[in-house]
């Protein structure tokens, strides 16, 4: 990995919007969980600092929408989605449609829907690009999964 890429990875998450929440955190050092994971990704070429960028927005959003911080186990598959699928669509790739039996799934999920609406929003004026009806069922499948993951979590820490 080069010196630049690694010195932007190590950096706090302090260009963007801060809720007041202290940022994810596993080393003490303001890194978040998924910070080694995004290195590879643009190392890799799967994504760009700009889609890492818009991840970490999408995963702030989160955090603050439930109330929870984002560990690897939860927070992982979207993270790695977001930042791929983003670079997707800056490069004007379209994504395949999300199967009727999603979209049957997300009708009992009508606050994920929303959610991942406002995340789609916020992304499409960061990025300056439009994000598909797609995505937005994509999104709100994994915000079902945080969702049931985190209840089920703190179920059997009592």
């Amino acid at each position: 990995m080069d010196t630049r890429s690694q010195a932007s990875y190590s950096k706090p998450r302090e260009l963007l919007p801060h809720s007041g929440r202290p940022t994810l955190s596993t080393s003490g050092g303001g890194q978040s969980p998924f910070e080694e994971r995004f290195a590879l990704l643009v190392e890799s070429g799967q994504a760009t600092d700009r889609t890492v960028a818009a991840a970490r927005l999408a995963l702030d959003m989160i955090e603050e929408h439930y109330g929870i911080q984002l560990t690897d186990e939860l927070g992982a598959p979207l993270a790695t989605h977001l930042a791929i699928t983003m670079k997707r669509l800056l490069n004007g790739e379209t994504l395949s449609e999300a199967p009727d039996a999603v979209w049957e799934e997300l009708q009992n999920h009508a606050e994920e829907l929303e959610v991942a609406s406002s995340i789609v929003s916020r992304l499409e004026r960061y990025l300056n690009i439009p994000i598909s009806r797609a995505e937005l069922g994509f999104i709100a499948i994994h915000l079902a999964r945080i969702k049931l993951e985190a209840n089920l979590e703190a179920r059997t820490c009592v």
